[in-house]
């Protein structure tokens, strides 16, 4: 009974020292804003594994028993489980997404799994290397005697080359499927921030109209890339063959170039146009062009059959098809001139937008506001027509198909605010630090009138439902290893069998236990690490060879028609030590049965 209180003072005492050294780190990390996100995540990683190691040690100086260190761990492991869920409602949404929010138990079973394995392998290791079992010299011979004899261990060689393997195909999975998902992220990553803002700043409940001096000194901010003053309404877009739903941004010319990666998107067309819509070509002029090019090709031919004179560009007698269709031709111009002057404004659409609505530049598209003027029987539809000035490309579906921009005085018009905007996009020269940008940005706007709206939490669930799939494939395919590391437990406990005589004869002549057990852990971890050894470098090469080669998706079903891949030194790491890891912890059980096996029954059954 004393042990028993004495195991749960010493669990009680692991677990309050824990609890208060995470809500300080915690609180801390929300109070500075230094990590979010992604290195929120990894920093309560290595924050979990430091307690977790500090953990093991305690109970490696006071816990002397297995029963004991035992009871202590879990009295700990219910204190810390209770005290996340009291800590969760207390923090900002940046800690609430790494223990609360709605993948909080996830998150922390996760940050518990993490706690208990570092306590586990540091409580484990300690005991391994304190003094008193005998130099390692010796183990290590034994360990490497066993693995290399081949006198009646047929049978445990096989099951040893199995674990090798399985250890081996496991962190080889490991290390693809997390590259392929992080190139995935990234690829959508760079496609989000590459098309949309950063940091959009908007006004509470009044006319967002004295932006040219807040602007301004927004842009003084460091860290500030550009910022963009803008107007924000959902349209309807015609063509004279189909209509689309758009979302219509009004933005001053000159800021077009600014907008991230749109400036380097552009697949016809120019940004000038909307600058200058008079300037906008005529789609008819290409089909001039080439007509006039198969009329210089066919007349060669023509002259040498003899088929009489042949009407060129410049003829003026045209027959009459070419009539017809120049009279087309002639009637948008007048369309886009109009008979009082009046010039038709440029638009410019994503490239799938444009693939709908059968359109290029040049094209007369019709700009459809429902929200227009308050008639007797309610809102009537106001429409203006546009003339594509511009395509762009993106890569992301849903930005290519739904955005449009026309110029900020054309959008204030059509949409019935004059000298208004919907707020300020912001891009930043490092988007990981735009939470602290964010913070200067709130510390500046002094009345409280205005509010602010990252990336981050614009594409949070996005982010999170991919956060959450890369962890759970880590885990599924940790399962792995893990019945890849129960081939070394059965490999083990075969050794132990064969070895029964070796190991009373060795305890006969003053071995001691950990001597025993460090035999068996070296046994064990040097199968993990040639299996983990083989893997990674399976792994690494099959991400370069799909890298220098590709694999082709279908592009009408997925936005990328290659599969990413996205090599990083940190991931590999994390996958070589939790193989070696789960290794470990399955070489400690029949090191430990192997330990207690007395010499009396070793050389009774011999």
């Amino acid at each position: 009974m004393a042990n028993l209180f004495k195991a749960l003072f010493i669990g009680v005492l692991i677990g309050a020292l824990n609890l208060v050294l995470s809500h300080f780190a915690l609180v801390r990390i929300d109070q500075t804003g230094t990590f979010y996100g992604d290195a929120l995540a990894a920093a309560a990683a290595v924050f979990l594994t430091g307690l977790g190691a500090l953990s093991g040690i305690l109970l490696h100086l006071s816990q002397r028993r297995f029963s004991r260190a035992l009871t202590a761990l879990l009295t700990a492991l219910v204190i810390l489980l209770v005290a996340a869920l009291q800590l969760r409602s207390s923090l900002s949404p940046a800690a609430f997404e790494l223990v609360g929010g709605p993948y909080g138990v996830v998150a922390i079973v996760l940050g518990l799994l993490v706690w208990t394995i570092a306590a586990i392998c540091l409580a484990s290791a300690a005991h391994l290397l304190r003094p008193g079992g005998g130099p390692w010299g010796w183990s290590l011979a034994l360990a490497k005697r066993f693995l290399t004899s081949k006198r009646r261990e047929a049978t445990v060689s096989v099951i040893t080359l199995i674990s090798v393997l399985g250890v081996a195909m496991g962190v080889s999975a490991m290390i693809i499927v997390l590259s392929v998902m992080s190139g995935f992220a990234s690829d959508l990553k760079s496609k989000i921030l590459g098309a949309n803002p950063h940091l959009i700043v908007f006004r509470y409940g009044h006319d967002f109209t004295d932006y040219d001096t807040l602007a301004k000194g927004l842009d003084t901010i460091e860290g500030v890339d550009s910022v963009v003053p803008f107007l924000y309404s959902e349209v309807m877009i015609t063509s004279p063959s189909n209509l689309s739903g758009a979302v219509l941004r009004g933005v001053r010319e000159s800021d077009l170039p600014r907008m991230g990666k749109l400036k380097d998107s552009l697949r016809d067309g120019q940004f000038d146009y909307l600058a200058k819509p008079e300037t906008i070509p005529d789609p008819l002029d290409r089909y001039r062009k080439m007509l006039d090019d198969m009329r210089q090709e066919e007349a060669p031919a023509a002259r040498l059959v003899d088929a009489g004179p042949v009407p060129m560009a410049g003829d003026s007698e045209p027959n009459a098809a070419d009539d017809d269709f120049l009279d087309v031709e002639s009637s948008d111009d007048e369309v886009s001139s109009g008979e009082n002057g009046v010039v038709t404004p440029g638009i410019v659409i994503g490239s799938e937008m444009a693939k709908a609505l059968h359109a290029e530049v040049g094209t007369v598209v019709q700009v459809v506001n429902p929200l227009g003027e308050l008639g007797p029987t309610g809102p009537v539809p106001k429409a203006r027509t546009f003339k594509v000035a511009a395509v762009f490309h993106t890569g992301f579906y849903e930005y290519d198909a739904k955005f449009a921009y026309v110029a900020l005085s054309q959008a204030q018009s059509f949409l019935d605010a004059p000298g208004r905007i919907t707020g300020l996009e912001l891009r930043v020269d490092a988007v990981e630090e735009v939470a602290q940008i964010r913070k200067t940005v709130m510390g500046q706007l002094h009345d409280g009138a205005y509010y602010t709206r990252d990336w981050m939490d614009a594409n949070r669930p996005l982010f999170q439902a991919l956060r959450l799939e890369k962890i759970v494939m880590f885990l599924i395919l940790c399962a792995v290893v893990l019945v890849a590391s129960l081939n070394i437990i059965t490999a083990l406990v075969m050794v132990v069998l064969e070895r029964g005589k070796e190991i009373a004869i060795l305890k006969s002549i003053g071995a001691t236990d950990r001597g025993i057990m460090r035999v068996f852990v070296s046994y064990g971890v040097a199968v993990g690490l040639a299996g983990t050894l083989a893997g990674s470098a399976l792994g690494v090469g099959v991400c370069a060879l799909i890298e220098r080669f590709g694999v082709n998706l279908d592009a009408t079903v997925y936005y990328i028609d290659r599969l990413p891949v996205e090599l990083r030194g940190a991931e590999v790491a994390v996958v070589v030590i939790a193989a070696m890891v789960l290794c470990f912890l399955a070489a400690l059980y029949p090191a430990w049965h192997a330990s207690r096996l007395r010499p009396v029954e070793g050389l009774r059954y011999d």
